[in-house]
C-alpha cells in the first residue's frame, strides 16, 4: 500500500519528541486469519487466530529519519459461553485475547492481552437479562512501545483503566 497513515514518534529541535499521525511512503502487509465457531450442547466457543507480516518504509530525510521496519505478529481471541441450571437460565461467559509484539510506523509495540469473565441470568421468562462481568481480570492490557528514530530513543507506556465491573 502507498501513502499509509500511522502513528510516528518524531523529534523536533533535536531534544524534543512527540507522537503524530504521518503519511508513510509504503506498507507491505500480508495477513492470514482463521476463525472457528464451535457448539456442543450448551457450550459454545468462537476462536480467531490471525497472523500479520508488516513492512513499513519511509524516508523523511536527514539520514537518521528513515523508517525501515518489518515484523511478523499474531493475534489470538477466544470467546466461550456455557448455559447451565435446570432450565438453562444461567450463562457463564469468559474470553481472552493476546496480541504478540508488532509495529506501527516506527513504534515497536510489546505484547499484551486480557481475560474477561461474566455471569448472566435470564429473567422474566427470557424477556430480560441480568449480567455481571469483569474485564481485564489480570490487568494485562497495558500498552508499551519503543522507538529509535532520528537519534532519540522513546519509550511509551500507556496504563489505562481497562479493568471494569
Amino acid at each position: 500500500m502507498a501513502d499509509v497513515f500511522t502513528n510516528l514518534a518524531d523529534t523536533t529541535e533535536g531534544t524534543k519528541n512527540f507522537i503524530t499521525r504521518k503519511n508513510l511512503a509504503t506498507q507491505d502487509l500480508l495477513t492470514l486469519t482463521v476463525s472457528y465457531p464451535f457448539q456442543y450442547k450448551s457450550f459454545s466457543s468462537f476462536i480467531n487466530i490471525s497472523s500479520n507480516y508488516s513492512h513499513y518504509k519511509a524516508d523523511f530525510g536527514g539520514g537518521s529519519r528513515i523508517v525501515n521496519l518489518d515484523v511478523t505478529s499474531f493475534n489470538f481471541f477466544m470467546q466461550n459461553s456455557l448455559k447451565f441450571g435446570s432450565k438453562k437460565l444461567w450463562t457463564a461467559e469468559w474470553s481472552g485475547r493476546f496480541n504478540s509484539p508488532s509495529n506501527t510506523g516506527n513504534l515497536q509495540v510489546k505484547s499484551m492481552g486480557a481475560v474477561d469473565a461474566g455471569l448472566l441470568k435470564s429473567i422474566f421468562e427470557g424477556k430480560g437479562n441480568f449480567k455481571i462481568a469483569l474485564t481485564d481480570i489480570f490487568f494485562t492490557q497495558l500498552l508499551s512501545a519503543e522507538s529509535n528514530f532520528a537519534g532519540q530513543k522513546i519509550k511509551v507506556i500507556n496504563i489505562s483503566e481497562s479493568r471494569h465491573i
